[in-house]
């Protein structure tokens, strides 16, 4: 793998992302959904259609965690006991922990909506900023991470960077993902494409106002409910062999 601190590159504050790949099978899909997308632990405040997020805690056994927790003496009871129990969870699905390449396709209150290098019908495709601030180094590592851990992804990537004097797009670095492997290239691998990305988000947002106007929140949605309902039921199994009372008495002992 060639190293990207060769480059000396600073991507800035809202870096874009462009990726293209072959596409996967739809199981190879769920499995990087499963890992890689954060709401299955973490979906209180994922969207903005409270009742349908209540309605997942509660099939999940997370309300349940939320109001044993709310009882405890102190905060950082409820901290602790609240990280042990997450962190069984993400075990037991193998949760990548990702800073800027995560996937957003269970819920999202983002006006462009669900997003994500891997789709649900196995297609490889990425066009958005990454968030703010991220460094080569740390976007390296979350495709090394990626790589190892999926290793039949197969797509190539270009990182531009935004002047925020001109509104342009500039090329930062490229790279490509192959059999469990990352490589970093100076060449431009994947265009932007006719649209510039403020055109193209200007496009989706008049998707989402619309949604939104007709008082629904369907677009912050982008898996079927068989997928929510079967993620609410192995939460919940893995839950129930948890006692929450006996794990705040590990948590409390290890604070002595």
């Amino acid at each position: 793998m060639q190293n990207p601190d060769n480059f000396y590159i600073d991507l800035g504050k809202w870096p874009h992302l462009v990726i293209h790949g072959q596409k996967v099978t739809e199981e190879q899909a769920k499995e990087f959904i499963i890992r890689t997308d954060k709401f299955w632990f973490s979906p209180k405040y994922a969207g903005n259609d409270y009742k349908r997020i209540r309605k997942y805690m509660d099939d999940s056994g997370l309300t349940a965690l939320e109001e044993f927790t709310d009882k405890l003496p102190s905060v950082l009871n409820r901290i602790y006991v609240h990280d042990y129990v997450i962190n069984e969870i993400k075990e037991m699905l193998g949760h990548i922990e990702l800073e800027f390449l995560n996937t957003h396709f269970a819920c999202t209150s983002y006006i462009g909506g669900p997003f994500g290098i891997v789709h649900p019908d196995g297609t490889v495709h990425f066009k958005s900023n990454i968030g703010r601030y991220p460094s080569l180094e740390k976007i390296q590592k979350e495709l090394v991470s990626l790589a190892t851990n999926f290793s039949f992804l197969n797509f190539e990537g270009s990182l531009f960077t935004e002047s925020c004097s001109d509104h342009m797009e500039y090329l930062g670095c490229s790279f490509k993902v192959k059999n469990g492997n990352v490589e970093f290239v100076e060449e431009q691998l994947c265009p932007l494409g006719e649209d510039n990305f403020r055109s193209y988000f200007e496009k989706r947002m008049e998707t989402r106002m619309k949604s939104i106007e007709d008082g629904y929140f369907d677009y912050e949605y982008g898996l079927d409910q068989s997928f929510y309902d079967e993620m609410a039921s192995k939460i919940k199994k893995k839950i129930d062999t948890l006692d929450f009372n006996k794990v705040y008495e590990i948590v409390t002992s290890n604070m002595d």
